[in-house]
């Protein structure tokens, strides 16, 4: 889902949560998740619907700009792939401990005690 018009759909139908992906650019033309996840949040304000986002999140940094921008949570599930073929379930265990402390370190950064205090006042917008 990349619209704020489809996320309202979901809500209307009883959508618990919405998944805002281009799948990995498949969709080559597709707005990237990140661009339309303050559109998507301010449509779904007030209906309880969770919004997760996917692609391109690969780093606690990733995380925090995914949480800032209004998802609830981020799905890293490709990029961890790698670790996983390399070095099986230590790997991923690597992998999101590394994602982990990153976000942590960003949040130390940017005054943020915890993942609910995260918004988007650190982040600086370009057109």
């Amino acid at each position: 889902m990349l619209s704020a018009a489809d996320a309202k759909i979901c809500a209307e139908v009883g959508a618990k949560a919405i998944i805002v992906s281009h799948h990995h650019g498949r969709l080559p033309y597709a707005v990237p998740p990140m661009m339309v996840l303050p559109d998507i949040k301010k449509a779904l304000d007030g209906t309880g619907v969770q919004i997760i986002v996917d692609c391109g999140i690969a780093r606690g940094a990733d995380v925090y700009k995914a949480l800032a921008l209004g998802a609830d949570a981020a799905a890293v599930g490709r990029a961890m792939l790698p670790a996983l073929e390399k070095d099986g379930t230590e790997g991923v265990k690597k992998f999101l401990s590394g994602v982990k402390d990153e976000l942590r370190y960003v949040m130390s950064f940017t005054g943020c005690p915890t993942v609910d205090s995260i918004d988007d006042s650190a982040l600086r917008f370009m057109k």
